[in-house]
């Protein structure tokens, strides 16, 4: 088993088991008597949520890249402004001790 499977897995086991947990006091033993068509159904449906779910996260990761982006063109826009300040200090430096 790999570390993150190892490190993970535990988890996701105790969520499952609260899920099923929560399902049979809320429905008893009736989902392991339902039509098998209704659960197609079910399974369809949650299929759907998963995909939703999945291209709502996609437009905000896409949206937090491109701010992250835009932060660091900025940011290094900054940085060169500053690096061409310190050369134009250090110019007129250099200058001021070694007149031409």
């Amino acid at each position: 088993m790999t570390n993150e499977r190892a490190q993970h897995f535990p988890e996701f086991l105790r969520k499952l088991e609260a899920k099923l947990d929560a399902g049979e006091r809320a429905y008893g033993e009736a989902s392991f008597h339902r039509d098998p068509a209704d659960l197609i159904g079910e399974l369809q449906a949650e299929a759907l949520d998963l995909a939703g779910w999945g291209f709502v996260l996609f437009v905000r990761l896409e949206k937090a890249r491109a701010a992250i982006a835009a932060e660091r063109a900025r940011r290094s826009r900054i940085v060169d402004a500053f690096c061409d300040q310190l050369e134009t200090v250090r110019i007129h430096s250099i200058e001021e001790v070694e007149p031409r």
